[in-house]
């Protein structure tokens, strides 16, 4: 090994006054070294803590500090614990002799007088000596990083190794001349080839053939300008089947000269199918197979394109089935989806095979007919065709599980570009002309018409001013009396709502609460109701009217009864309250009765463990089966006010009256007749021993204010009707 010389640096040490520094100068300047030269320890201690020597050289005749006491020094400090030292010393001196019995292998002496030459010598071999140890730390340090290096190398060799043997993505690789030369075992687990069968082939083994020349062209041109390429791409694995593939070819260069290829791919087989049914739930409604909302909205938003071009017309058919909520309830959802089936393929076999049908939400479908000439009157007379065709499929009945059913439905019909452009527009409007067509009875359908528009926006205004009512307690309860028919005592009163908006009026509850129905703004009004009612109850048992009447009613919506949260809310209601329960009554339609048996059942009964009365309202217009009837623990039957009005001159109405009559002695339950408005209507009452009623010919609902007046006058006073 050819060491290299290093240029050192040498330092003298000399206090002496005489001569000796310059002399010791003189000796070492002929070695070609950097010499510095210092007189005082201070200097020399600074020095070393700056510089690396290689080599110091001490006159020993120091007086502020002994020879002895200097070396140590120095050669405890790291900076020059390893550097050669020539020690100047006359032999007769007893420190040196202390200095010689130190085991120190880099102190050197030389006696006085100094002989130049062996001064020279002896810094020649020192100087060597430390050359050599620079050298073979420097070497050291480089076979250290090389052992570093390698074994760096060797372990990014074992995961390269682990990633090409042992990883999931399959690995080809090929010479320039595109000729297999190495494959991975995830290659062979893909494509089913084994490395012996494709080494020193072509890749073109594994083509699909379903990419065309232009498609290669395109990879090989991004490989040549870029030296990659990346992409979807279908093969064939060794049993012919095709599949897709995400590759990535890479071009490795040496010299700036192809040396190799690699091809690296995974199989995306899984993928594509787990994307095909994402695009497929996507758009389509997994129950019926129709087309969804977001697809049936990206077609129309095309077709909308297509007729403006063309001036051509559409037309928007919105239809809803009616009542599904009440047969999902009442036969289970089972029977719900095959009746949605039913509705979906009947509506398919109704339209041209080139119409749009989707499911668009819940009971609700929509169908587009377009690239109709643009005459108003054709297009209606076209749309008329339609919904005929409709008709007569939806005029059979259908079989679901062994059952025959009419599926009925309501239709709502837009026309484009007549009742509007936009797609947002048209099914606003003909969903607004839907809910025209479900006010007027079953199988029904309706054209848009502006004032249709008109009555929506004022139904919208409503809702608005609606919601704000109940959050800022701007509704009304009003007290119809209810009397004992024999003494006409006022027995109790139906708590009845009423509304004044400071903008839109007084608004009559025959609008609004068919509107609160609809935008489940009902569950709050029967919140605020039964709230309203309490507090005014409490008030009453304090300046003790009940001493007098019996019950304050209180009507309960079918949506507000089915809720969950109805018997939590009305006990915490006479919780909050503390009102004798009893002073309650819980007043019910009989169509809230008829969703779910046992439900209902369980809910009557829970209203009963709190402690209130239960009455049904408007009884014998709705659907109670006398059955289920005998179950219910009701209070009170009310008569409605149609079987009321007719009961002087029809017979049948006056046997309906008997039979309620009858059926509430054999519950145990009191009749009430509502809309009693004269008094042959009374007298008929009174015959057939109807126990109470309530109606315009005593008084219509009043204030709460003079409702506590009425209570409070004499009997005699109370005239009939006093309004």
């Amino acid at each position: 090994m050819q060491l290299q010389p290093f240029e050192s640096n040498i330092l003298i040490v000399d206090d002496m006054e005489n001569n000796s520094r310059s002399l010791l100068e003189s000796v070492i300047t002929p070695l070609k070294q950097t010499i510095f030269s210092v007189e005082s320890i201070q200097e020399a201690l600074h020095l070393c803590k700056r510089n690396e020597f290689d080599l110091l050289l001490l006159n020993l005749s120091l007086p502020t500090i002994n020879d002895l006491d200097l070396t140590t020094l120095l050669k405890n400090k790291a900076e020059t614990q390893q550097t050669q030292i020539i020690v100047v010393t006359n032999i007769h001196n007893p420190r040196a002799n202390l200095v010689q019995d130190l085991n120190i292998n880099t102190i050197h002496y030389i006696k006085q007088p100094i002989n130049k030459q062996v001064l020279t010598h002896q810094a020649e071999i020192l100087l060597k000596i430390t050359q050599q140890a620079k050298q073979l730390a420097l070497r050291n340090q480089e076979l250290e990083a090389e052992i570093a290096h390698r074994k760096q190398i060797a372990q990014e060799l074992l995961i390269t190794s682990a990633a090409f043997n042992e990883g999931a993505a399959g690995i080809l690789i090929t010479n320039d001349k595109i000729e297999i030369i190495r494959v991975n075992p995830a290659f062979t687990k893909i494509t089913g080839y084994e490395e012996q069968e494709v080494l020193g082939k072509n890749p073109k083994i594994l083509s699909s053939g379903k990419q065309d020349d232009a498609f290669y062209q395109e990879m090989w041109l991004s490989l040549q300008e870029n030296d990659r390429w990346s992409g979807e791409i279908w093969n064939k694995r060794k049993n012919g089947l095709i599949y897709p593939q995400w590759q990535t070819l890479t071009a490795v260069k040496e010299n700036n000269k192809i040396h190799h290829y690699i091809a690296t791919f995974s199989d995306i087989s899984h993928t594509k199918e787990h994307e095909a049914l994402i695009d497929y739930l996507t758009h389509y409604d997994v129950l019926t197979k129709l087309p969804n909302k977001t697809l049936f909205k990206l077609q129309v938003e095309q077709s909308l394109a297509k007729l403006a071009r063309h001036k051509k017309a559409g037309i928007l058919l919105y239809l809803n089935i009616n009542d599904l909520k009440k047969y999902n309830d009442t036969m289970g959802h089972h029977f719900g989806d095959q009746l949605l089936l039913e509705f979906a393929n009947k509506l398919q076999i109704a339209v041209r095979h080139d119409a749009i049908t989707c499911r668009f939400e819940g009971d609700e479908f929509a169908i587009w007919v377009d690239d109709i000439e643009a005459d108003k009157d054709e297009v209606i007379h076209i749309s008329t065709k339609i919904i005929h065709r409709i008709d007569r499929l939806f005029a059979k009945a259908v079989v679901i599980d062994g059952m025959e059913f009419l599926i009925t439905k309501s239709i709502g019909v837009a026309l484009y570009p007549y009742d509007n452009e936009t797609l947002v527009e048209l099914l606003r409007k003909a969903d607004t002309a839907m809910h025209r067509a479900k006010t007027q009875g079953l199988n029904q359908h309706t054209f848009f018409q502006t004032e249709m528009e008109q009555s929506a926006r004022k139904k919208l205004d409503i809702e608005n001013a609606l919601r704000k009512a109940i959050i800022h307690n701007q509704l009304e309860l009003y007290y119809q009396p209810q009397l004992n028919i024999n003494d006409n005592k006022i027995i109790g009163s139906e708590a009845l709502l009423r509304w004044t908006d400071e903008h839109l009026g007084y608004i009559s509850p025959a609008e609004f609460i068919p509107i609160a129905e609809h935008s489940n703004l009902i569950i709050d009004v029967g919140l605020w109701v039964l709230n309203a009612a309490c507090r005014k109850i409490k008030q009453w048992e304090e300046q003790g009217y009940f001493a007098s009447i019996n019950t304050i009613s209180v009507n309960v919506s079918s949506k507000q009864f089915a809720h969950d949260s109805f018997i939590s809310d009305l006990s915490a209601i006479l919780q909050k309250t503390a009102i004798n329960p009893s002073h309650l009554d819980i007043e019910l339609t009989e169509t809230a009765l008829i969703d779910d048996f046992s439900t209902v059942c369980s809910r009557l009964r829970d209203i009963k463990k709190l402690g209130c009365r239960i009455s049904i309202d408007d009884f014998g217009t709705g659907y109670s089966s006398l059955q289920y009837l005998k179950h219910f623990p009701v209070d009170v039957l009310k008569i409605d006010k149609c079987f009321i009005d007719d009961i002087e001159k029809d017979k049948a109405s006056r046997a309906i009256v008997k039979t309620i009559i009858d059926l509430a002695a054999m519950l145990d339950a009191h009749i009430i007749a509502e809309g009693v408005e004269n008094i042959a209507q009374l007298a008929h009452l009174n015959m057939v021993n109807c126990y109470a009623y309530q109606g315009f010919l005593f008084s219509p609902a009043i204030s709460a204010q003079d409702f506590s007046d009425l209570i409070k006058a004499p009997l005699g006073v109370r005239p009939y009707n006093p309004h």
